[in-house]
């Protein structure tokens, strides 16, 4: 079943392509002419919404499985989990352009310093190409100065003309992360082998955090280390709570848990899912990585599979509801499967309380 979901990411990965901005493919193309996706100036005729969210709900059957099926300890299965994270990697973010808003304020800062917290990235527009393909340009930086560290990173290392590189180093830190962050959840909570199914081979995880790269993979980094500290390190836990919440301001409101008595511990984090949960659920417009934040409190929630099987559809829900209109429209709007919107209220109350 591994190789199942391996093998499901592959044209996932593969026509991810067909979705690349125009913009950044002439600068590409121009940059190196060797350079040719076929399909790119097509309609995609792959990847439509409909066939995409087949795949999803094909790729979240197969995670459900591996929850009732936990594969074994062996080298096999993290040979998928890496094959999985690489392919993840390699693909283009085709369900959100945030990546590019990250790099560019990167290089706002380490290239050209200017502040991106006082500065519009739009002024550079006539002075830079990738202006073409970044999104929020009339937007000032809106994450916390742990995150723009990150941001400012592949440049020390890279310089700040190589797009590619700089984008694919970038990619590969959220891998890195990624895997990291799975090894201490599964340190915190092994024997079970249920970390496999939450978090390596959870098809919402590895498109928000790995093919579309967001910035919330630090922050549970972050956050879930500083939880793996704090019984033995706790002015180290406390530093790395207060950078996760310096990288975004949502894991503020988990930050209590660290302070409280196992069996509170708990209370609160299902308390402070829950309230989050119901807190998107009722947003006119609620973005699917926002459903991320929710692992922020794995590490407490200590959950039975069938609520794991209900959150599980619940980010297939989210997805479904978001993921059609992108696809279908490239805008952020409900979709016609909003009228079940009663399905994001009910499921959390279900996983978390039954």
């Amino acid at each position: 079943m591994i190789f199942l979901f391996s093998l499901i990411l592959l044209p996932i990965a593969t026509f991810s392509f067909q979705y690349i901005d125009p913009s950044l493919y002439l600068m590409l193309k121009t940059a190196h002419p060797q350079i040719n996706l076929p399909f790119v100036d097509q309609k995609p005729y792959f990847l439509q919404p409909t066939v995409f969210l087949l795949l999803f709900f094909l790729w979240t059957l197969a995670q459900i499985w591996l929850l009732l099926h936990p594969p074994p300890l062996r080298r096999q299965t993290f040979i998928f989990i890496s094959i999985t994270t690489f392919l993840a990697i390699l693909a283009y973010p085709f369900l959100s352009h945030d990546i590019f808003t990250y790099i560019f304020s990167g290089k706002m800062l380490w290239c050209y310093h200017a502040n991106p917290y006082t500065t519009f990235p739009q002024e550079f527009f006539q002075k830079d190409l990738w202006i073409g393909f970044t999104h929020w340009i009339d937007v000032k930086y809106a994450y916390g100065p742990v995150m723009l560290v990150k941001d400012i990173f592949p440049y020390l290392i890279l310089g700040c003309r190589k797009f590619i590189s700089l984008f694919y180093f970038y990619k590969l830190i959220n891998g890195i992360l990624f895997l990291a962050t799975g090894y201490l959840l599964w340190l915190q909570q092994k024997p079970s082998r249920l970390v496999f199914a939450y978090w390596f081979l959870n098809p919402f995880l590895v498109l928000e955090l790995l093919i579309n790269g967001h910035n919330d993979i630090l922050m549970i980094f972050l956050f879930i280390l500083a939880v793996h500290l704090s019984k033995n390190h706790q002015t180290s836990s406390i530093f790395l709570a207060v950078a996760s919440v310096l990288t975004k301001k949502i894991s503020l409101i988990f930050l209590p848990v660290l302070f409280l008595r196992k069996n509170l511990q708990i209370i609160y984090a299902k308390f402070i899912t829950l309230f989050l949960l119901l807190f998107l659920a009722f947003r006119k417009v609620s973005y699917p990585w926002y459903y991320t934040w929710i692992y922020l409190a794995v590490s407490f929630l200590q959950l039975k599979k069938r609520s794991w099987i209900l959150l599980f559809l619940l980010q297939f829900y989210a997805s479904l509801d978001s993921y059609w209109n992108f696809l279908a429209n490239h805008q952020w709007s409900p979709s016609w499967w909003s009228h079940l919107w009663f399905l994001k209220v009910l499921i959390p109350f279900a996983a978390l309380l039954l």
